[in-house]
């Protein structure tokens, strides 16, 4: 009966000291070094690095910097993986961690294995299909997830995938479309391109012009805009025409007049900034204004948990979703 109190006190103080680490948050200390302190505020980590990785602990793992090298601690403060890198990302869900040494960028895995070798001049996460840009000797491919190259280095610039498993390419000067298995699905034709939404449209470039295709390459809506953007959630599309800006539906239908100075993003709340005659204010899904364009400046984060800054005649304040001033201006 002793010993088994015993075990179960040094189980439960085992249970509290894994408890005490288990959510570690960076700070930053009065002499500039980064360590970790717990959900309680109590320093588990000491400040002496010179960097820390801004999302802190993933895969159990964080990456630091000391003397200008990167490497990896684990909640314990042992190094895992020396600090040896010129750079070092955190770890994302599939267990890599784009790593660069010598001006070079490859992957690594929790136990410091390279996986990809350390090779290429750029390499930029892998999507959600599983692909990864990566540079070399000026030329773009896509490899997977053990290291292999499975769309060739030949294009002079690419994007990621997208959700529906496309990626623009360039090839001599003109973008395209590609799938993951690298096969051609838009042609090298247009002088810039977008990414496809839910509504199965992209902006495309051509001869100085922007519209929206289809994914048979038909165009949907004229090559007329100077600038054209992908759409949104709300199935708008925000286009610039003679320096002015508004927004478009699929059908082409324009239904934010085509009359501001600029226009932010639409928010979770179907708001959007919009600048017009030097003065700012937010507009709705339907183009209707409902804060007045009054202000000389708004938040560029647009509402957060409701609210939003905004500057009039040298003052800042605080507004609600209606407009109504909810901190003071001063």
């Amino acid at each position: 009966m002793k010993l088994k109190k015993i075990i179960t006190i040094s189980a439960i103080v085992a249970l509290l000291a894994t408890n005490a680490i288990a959510d570690l948050k960076r700070f930053e200390a009065k002499n500039g070094k980064w360590g970790f302190k717990n959900e309680s505020g109590a320093v588990v980590i000491s400040p002496k690095y010179d960097v820390v990785g801004f999302y802190g602990f993933t895969k159990g793992l964080a990456n630091v910097e000391l003397n200008n090298k990167w490497g990896y601690i684990n909640k314990k403060d042992e190094v895992v993986i020396p600090l040896k890198y010129d750079l070092a990302y955190e770890f994302k869900d599939n267990g890599l961690a784009e790593v660069k040494l010598n001006g070079k960028w490859g992957f690594i895995n929790e136990k410091g294995e390279v996986i990809v070798p350390v090779k290429y001049d750029m390499a930029y996460d892998f999507d959600d299909n599983g692909l990864a840009r990566v540079y070399l000797n000026a030329k773009c491919g896509y490899i997977n997830a053990k290291g292999k190259l499975v769309i060739p280095l030949k294009y002079d610039n690419a994007s990621g995938f997208d959700d529906n498993g496309l990626a623009g390419v360039e090839l001599n000067g003109k973008w395209g479309l590609i799938n993951t298995k690298g096969k051609v699905v838009i042609p090298f034709k247009y002088d810039d391109i977008g990414s496809f939404g839910d509504n199965g449209l992209v902006s495309v470039k051509l001869n100085g012009k922007m519209g929206y295709i289809n994914a048979k390459d038909e165009v949907v809506i004229p090559f007329k805009y100077d600038m054209a953007w992908d759409f949104d959630d709300n199935g708008l599309a925000t286009i610039n025409l003679n320096d002015k800006s508004g927004c478009i539906n699929t059908k082409g239908e324009v239904i934010v007049p085509i009359k501001y100075d600029a226009i932010g993003s639409f928010g979770d709340n179907g708001l959007v900034s919009v600048k017009l005659n030097g003065k700012m204010g937010y507009i709705n899904a339907k183009g209707e204004v409902v804060i007045p364009i009054i202000y000389d400046e708004v938040s560029m984060y647009g509402f957060t948990n409701g609210l939003s800054s905004v500057e009039l005649n040298g003052k800042t304040g605080y507004i609600n979703e209606k407009g109504e001033v909810v901190i003071p201006f001063k």
